[in-house]
């Protein structure tokens, strides 16, 4: 039965490239996918086959401030709730007009997700491209830790810290003036679709069959992108390099880079997005720059990845079998990154300790750490058997069977 499906998520590669590979799979199946994102990420869903809804991202895609004290985890509530109350405006006359038979939400977008659920009664699925939270694993509290801030001194009196109050005001502007607070916050929907492996998440054994941890979703080459293919005559094994779509602006991690493999016996290759190529300065012959190209296309022939750290980026390089060195910015990424150096599966630099000396010993290092492959082997292949896009089209027809 052909059924009608609406995505709601942020203005972030990060979290829209996981969907989709869903949102491509349910079309071809013969349902109807809307998916609501703001114009610059509108062509993903729409070249998946989704008809897009498109809104004014009131936050865009700055990275989020650190580190996470009682002041910055109040501005980013009060980016949560703008962001939702930007999807509502979209959304409002559109399933007023014909509604889904679910509505499936970023997790960081728990504000329009939840309300919008509640206000049409609609059974709602929440995605976790990144890692998962219930009872027992807080996202706010990895969040603090993984960024190295606090939460110490928090103060729910004080107006940087009634974190509930600005929740109650920001539901009641979102039209749910009668979803309790506390809900908003802490509901688990019956169905949960994260896009890693389960051994991956953090607290795996506390999660229960509501979550479906379906892997990666995400083999699309964007219209960016270009294709990639290996040189004739390499200088040596490849290395890729990136700093994804939010970090891309940093022109001297790139030219520490340049200088740490200029006369290393290795093939480089780096994709700076926005950068202009010429802050690099010169380039030597084994090193070759990119805006943008798939990095699954380098990934396969390729025996390191250094990269910002994103789960997107972590889950490609484990597919392809490849160990990493992750240079985190973010405190998302800082969590991706620490549950990775956990299970051995690749090396932590802090953007302050990148030299092109650290630089160079690092991915020596992993380069030759027989232990790390076997590690990154074996999740690998968990990754690979996840499931992915096919699975989560049927975790999602088997929830609407069941609503």
């Amino acid at each position: 039965m052909s059924r009608h499906i609406t995505f709601l998520s942020i203005p972030s590669h990060g979290h829209v490239i996981p969907t989709v590979g869903v949102v491509r799979e349910l079309v071809q199946r013969g349902h109807m996918v809307t998916y609501v994102v703001p114009e610059d990420l509108a062509h993903l869903p729409r070249e998946a086959g989704a008809e897009v809804i498109t809104y004014d991202s009131p936050t865009g895609t700055n990275p989020p401030e650190l580190p996470y004290t009682p002041d910055v985890l109040h501005r980013l509530t009060e980016r949560a709730f703008a962001e939702g109350a930007a999807v509502m405006r979209a959304l409002v006359p559109a399933l007023d007009h014909r509604r889904p038979d679910v509505l499936v939400y970023d997790l960081m977008q728990y504000a329009a997700g939840r309300v919008a659920a509640h206000r049409w009664g609609l059974p709602a699925v929440q995605m976790f491209p990144i890692f998962a939270s219930n009872a027992q694993v807080n996202p706010v509290q990895l969040f603090a830790e993984a960024a190295e801030g606090t939460t110490a001194g928090y103060d729910a009196a004080a107006p940087a810290g009634d974190i509930m109050g600005l929740i109650r005001d920001g539901v009641t502007a979102l039209g749910g003036a009668d979803v309790p607070a506390w809900q908003l916050l802490a509901r688990i929907e019956p169905l949960n679709l994260a896009f890693f492996p389960k051994d991956f998440q953090i607290g795996h054994e506390t999660f229960d069959d509501r979550y479906a941890f379906v892997g990666p979703c995400h083999r699309v080459r964007p219209a960016e992108t270009g294709a990639w293919s290996p040189p004739a005559d390499p200088a040596g094994p490849i290395v890729l390099i990136s700093l994804g779509t939010t970090y891309d602006r940093h022109p001297d991690f790139f030219r520490a880079c340049v200088e740490a493999f200029r006369d290393a016996p290795l093939h480089v290759v780096m994709t700076v997005g926005r950068l202009d190529r010429a802050e690099l300065g010169p380039l030597p012959p084994n090193v070759e720059v990119h805006p943008w190209i798939a990095h699954p296309d380098v990934l396969a022939h390729a025996g390191v990845f250094l990269f910002q750290g994103g789960m997107t980026s972590i889950m490609e390089s484990l597919a392809a079998g490849v160990p990493m060195v992750m240079v985190p910015h973010a405190g998302e990424a800082r969590i991706n990154v620490r549950r990775a150096v956990e299970l051995g599966l690749g090396r932590r630099l802090d953007p302050g300790e990148v030299t092109a000396a650290a630089l160079r010993d690092t991915v020596t290092e992993v380069a030759g750490d027989a232990a790390m492959r076997r590690a990154v082997a074996a999740m690998g292949a968990k990754v690979r058997s996840a499931g992915g896009a096919a699975r989560a089209a049927d975790e999602l027809e088997r929830f609407l069977d069941k609503s």
